[in-house]
């Protein structure tokens, strides 16, 4: 889990993944990366923060930032949660969601282990890229 980091932290880890420093991505990187708990964000909520403190970042940049974050392991994307947008996690470690039906919310769940499972064969021509849990609940308020 990446937690809280400062600016120089950053360029380094992007060294590490091979990432290309640059504003937008440093810009980005200290939206998601510096609050210390990890948190879960679409793409539209994270523009209208980042429209918020006045930058002139496109759309398009965010979600070329976001898909290169992604990428390089340092978020997970959650995928058709809900039949809306993507969601993703600044936790890029393996774990599982609860996805509240009513709500929209997305949360973490605590002390899951992570099932293993007996191994698969997927199907010719394609490969395995990840396993997501997402248990879907309802009820509740927005909170």
């Amino acid at each position: 889990m990446i937690t809280e980091i400062q600016q120089p932290d950053i360029e380094q880890l992007f060294l590490t993944v091979n990432l290309r420093v640059t504003f937008a991505r440093l810009f980005i990187a200290n939206k998601l990366f510096k609050p210390i708990t990890p948190f879960h964000f679409t793409i539209e909520n994270l523009v209208k923060d980042l429209r918020n403190e006045d930058t002139k970042i496109s759309l398009a940049t965010v979600y070329n930032v976001i898909n290169d974050f992604n990428e390089a392991g340092l978020l997970q994307r959650i995928d058709r949660v809900g039949n809306g947008a993507a969601i993703y996690d600044t936790d890029p470690d393996p774990h599982a969601h609860f996805f509240n039906v009513s709500t929209g919310n997305l949360t973490n769940i605590k002390n899951f282990e992570m099932p293993h499972l007996p191994p698969v064969t997927p199907p010719i021509g394609t490969r395995i890229i990840g396993m997501d849990i997402i248990l879907r609940i309802q009820g509740g308020s927005k909170n």
